[in-house]
């Protein structure tokens, strides 16, 4: 039985972990994974979750990337409650959203998310490649942002480039809610630093997607880069009921035989 006592044991550690993690700039295993099961536990407590598809992730081993649609900056937290130990998941984030003030910074530096620069991704492009190799978890949003006007609904193809790269499997998922939970901002508004409780928040998981049939040498193959990104991207638009999407894009998605029309979330993001 959970009480006031524990959860007051629990955080202490998770504060001493993370000023640990920032004083020798390292965060061990031991640390994310108790810092994982804190935010998890208040996360179950402050709001509802409705989970589906974790069956394919139980005997799935890594590497391998994860994949979803975007709408808040905490999307990557969601991702990673889900994610089953032993393994750990790394995600690439805009450095200007992520990165925008210190406990923001702390966070994701804790984690382990790659930040990727503006008008300069080399460096996370490698260091992406390098969680594959490492036998790691890369978490990754292919709409490559959060507001509507900026994000590209056929996906970009970094998402296929990081399969091809490194044989790694994709795990299409789809989000739903995290925007009630931490809106993001307009442009040039100051960013949202705190999380609304009582929310409601969907994470449905889709069925792994193998690529064996394509080798590196087709990671510059724009052709096929386009194709495995649209595969990938039709799964997250199923798992997530079209959710977010403009009704343009949406009619297109339902011409195309992706989506059917009673399963369909009316939302825009």
């Amino acid at each position: 039985m959970w009480n006031f006592y524990k959860l007051t044991t629990i955080f202490n550690e998770f504060t001493t972990l993370i000023i640990h993690s920032e004083l020798t700039n390292v965060t061990s295993d031991r640390q994310y994974f108790a810092s994982k099961v804190f935010i998890k536990f208040l996360s179950k407590i402050f709001y509802r979750f409705t989970i589906s598809g974790t069956e394919y992730l139980k005997d799935l081993k890594a590497p391998y990337i994860v994949a979803a649609n975007h709408h808040s900056t905490i999307d990557a937290i969601i991702m990673g409650l889900f994610i089953p130990p032993p393994n750990r998941i790394h995600f690439l984030g805009k450095e200007s959203a992520l990165w925008n003030n210190r406990a923001w910074s702390a966070v994701n530096d804790f984690f382990g998310t790659i930040p990727v620069k503006k008008n300069s991704n080399t460096d996370a492009i490698e260091k992406g490649i390098k969680v594959l190799k490492d036998k790691r978890i890369l978490g990754i949003f292919p709409e490559g942002a959060i507001l509507s006007h900026k994000k590209s609904f056929e996906g970009r193809t970094g998402v296929a480039r990081f399969a091809l790269a490194t044989g790694s499997p994709v795990v299409p998922c789809g989000i739903l809610g995290t925007e009630d939970v931490l809106p993001y901002p307009a442009d040039y508004a100051p960013p949202a630093n705190w999380p609304r409780v009582g929310k409601k928040v969907e994470f449905h998981i889709r069925k792994p997607l193998y690529f064996d049939q394509y080798s590196t040498k087709d990671t510059e193959n724009r052709e096929i880069a386009r194709k495995v990104t649209d595969e990938i991207m039709n799964e997250i638009r199923i798992a997530s009921r079209g959710y977010g999407c403009p009704p343009e894009f949406l009619k297109k998605l339902l011409r195309a035989g992706v989506l059917k029309r009673e399963k369909l979330v009316s939302q825009t993001a």
